[in-house]
């Protein structure tokens, strides 16, 4: 059981701390604001929610601007209203977090706007157009269309990694970028205003940690036809907050429950079907079964691996690196090359005269993000499964 705020925050954000945060900049406030204008999409909607999503996760004080209105996109908890939502999402995520919805005077600390009819003289400003999203340093038009949740999504991951860079001491660059064709700038393609569901018959997703749950999170928004099937054998533990958007702290038993299984959270957010168990287990009771699309987001069990040695006919995968980097890759039997091509399987002798036992703590994470990252790897994945995508990669 976790009964306090250090100890809580020294589980929930040591992956942070390895990645190359600073606790100090952790503790200090970042402000949202979201304009008049944004309240009434449900792009900016998704927008907002998803910023503070991610920001709840690294952040100890948030500051919030957010006026008042009906809630038309998905939220984490149960809700009618906008604000609430906010409020809540962030108070799931992080139960000791502080929250100032009232600021009396303006501070020097890092902030963002969303929309038009927002503050002047912040950092950083987030806009978004069908597929297409902007990080500026002036006030950005949220269109209203259906597709803008696929830019807005985008924005998000953009303005959370760029305050994170501000409170460093470092300037993100200002851009435009695009889900669609992957590209940037201002001749990028936005892509259609209107889309359906993700139809892309049946699938597996392996794996449920911070690139799987991300792109659960994206899917929700949009919707799926076809069987979904999200595998993960492990249960959530506090440490998978720091980057895994779908996620909240009773999720990892807090302060005194049973953690969930990862498989069935991710599942239950876009009404998947969870298999709680590993892919090894999975093909034990599925060895005829081929799906339609298989999504390696898993690392544990030499997973890629296996899953490439199968010779599925068409497999999307994305992760994160150390690098500050979200990757995505796609392999079409028969034209791509493999998972094992692409990352290459780590083959290290190992000597008993050399082993010994080792000092707890010191040797690094392998699996160590920011919720930014997974977030863009996931709804980078999530534009993939797109049949469009597959046909005209």
């Amino acid at each position: 059981m976790i009964d306090d705020r250090s100890a809580f925050y020294a589980e929930r954000d040591r992956r942070t701390l390895q990645y190359g945060a600073d606790l100090a900049v952790l503790e200090r406030p970042v402000a949202v604001h979201l304009g008049e204008d944004a309240v009434t999409t449900r792009a900016g909607q998704v927008m907002i929610l998803a910023l503070i999503n991610m920001l709840a996760r690294m952040y100890r004080r948030l500051v919030l601007i957010i006026p008042d209105g009906p809630l038309v996109a998905r939220s984490l908890v149960n809700t009618s209203d906008l604000a609430t939502a906010c409020v809540s999402t962030a108070k799931a995520i992080d139960p000791f977090i502080d929250l100032d919805l009232n600021p009396r005077r303006r501070s020097s600390m890092p902030g963002v706007g969303i929309g038009l009819a927002v503050t002047t003289g912040l950092d950083y400003y987030l806009g978004a157009d069908r597929f297409g999203a902007t990080l500026a340093t002036d006030p950005v038009k949220i269109a209203n269309s259906h597709s803008t949740v696929f830019g807005g999504g985008l924005a998000a991951c953009l303005g959370a990694a760029a305050l994170f860079r501000v409170g460093h001491g470092h300037r993100a660059t200002p851009r435009s970028l695009s889900l669609w064709d992957f590209s940037e700038g201002d001749q990028s393609s936005l892509g259609p205003k209107e889309v359906e569901p993700v139809n892309v018959g049946d699938v597996l997703v392996v794996g449920a940690g911070a690139v799987s749950s991300a792109l659960c999170y994206w899917l929700a928004e949009v919707g799926v036809t076809g069987r979904w099937v999200v595998a993960d054998g492990d249960l959530t533990e506090l440490h998978n907050l720091n980057r895994t958007i779908g996620l909240v702290a009773a999720d990892a038993g807090w302060p005194d429950t049973t953690p969930a299984n990862k498989a069935v959270v991710a599942a239950r957010m876009f009404d998947a079907e969870p298999f709680p168990g590993w892919y090894h287990e999975w093909l034990e009771t599925h060895s005829n079964g081929r799906p339609d699309l298989v999504l390696p987001l898993a690392n544990d069990y030499g997973v890629r691996h296996a899953i490439g040695q199968r010779g599925a006919n068409l497999v999307l995968h994305a992760t994160t690196s150390n690098n500050w980097t979200a990757e995505l890759h796609r392999h079409i039997g028969g034209r791509d090359d493999c998972i094992d091509c692409r990352i290459p399987q780590e083959v290290q002798a190992r000597f008993a005269c050399s082993m010994g036992p080792a000092q707890p703590g010191t040797k690094a994470s392998s699996d160590a993000a920011l919720p930014f990252l997974s977030g863009a790897a996931g709804a980078s994945s999530g534009r993939r499964t797109r049949p469009a995508a597959a046909r005209h990669p």
